[in-house]
């Protein structure tokens, strides 16, 4: 049933597209058709264009104070480095220097110096910092606190990025590794040759 309407459905639509699609009959004018006249044109000219002159050389501009205070009058060193000491009243003297059963303290394995700090040496500053810090079971640290520096505001920083990158041999107390909290002093000092 549904073929029987759709075949006078598609020649109905194929006729109607035939009409919209055939031609309009144009009757003949009434009027003449004016020709307009076109004029030839001379073929363009190619005209290169000239390249310009090279630039000048730019002057010498004058000196700056930046360029001035980049002059090296001396040989490059390295820039100075803080050293470290134990604190002879801290990690010693906890009671924990016992050796019984193969205990021991914290060993240092790696202990990166700490960068001495810019503004420190270009004010000529020299000074140390307290840091107490724990030895965890794996040799890293952690918890690292100031406990005092001299002066304030130089070293503490620099002091507790550095003792984070330090490693150890852990602690053992009664044959088990254990975490200890020990303390040290990192000296920041120009006159060490730095």
């Amino acid at each position: 049933m549904p073929l029987a309407l759709a075949v006078p459905a598609a020649l109905a639509l194929f006729l109607a597209m035939s009409l919209m699609i055939a031609a309009p009959q144009l009757d003949e004018p009434s009027e003449p058709i004016a020709v307009i006249g076109v004029d030839l044109i001379a073929p363009p000219t190619i005209v290169t264009p000239s390249r310009p002159p090279p630039p000048q050389p730019p002057e010498a501009p004058a000196r700056s104070l930046i360029a001035a205070s980049l002059e090296v009058s001396e040989p490059w060193s390295p820039p100075p480095r803080a050293t470290y000491r134990p604190d002879p009243n801290g990690w010693l003297a906890s009671g924990l220097g016992d050796r019984n059963f193969g205990d021991h303290e914290p060993m240092p394995l790696l202990q990166p110096t700490p960068m001495y700090p810019i503004q420190a040496r270009r004010d000529g500053v020299i000074g140390w910092v307290r840091v107490s810090f724990v030895v965890s079971p794996d040799g890293g640290t952690r918890d690292v606190r100031v406990l005092d520096a001299s002066p304030e505001g130089y070293f503490e920083a620099h002091a507790v990025a550095s003792v984070m990158r330090w490693r150890f041999r852990p602690a053992v107390v009664d044959g088990e590794v254990v975490a200890q909290r020990i303390e040290r002093i990192i000296d920041y000092n120009l006159a060490d040759g730095w």
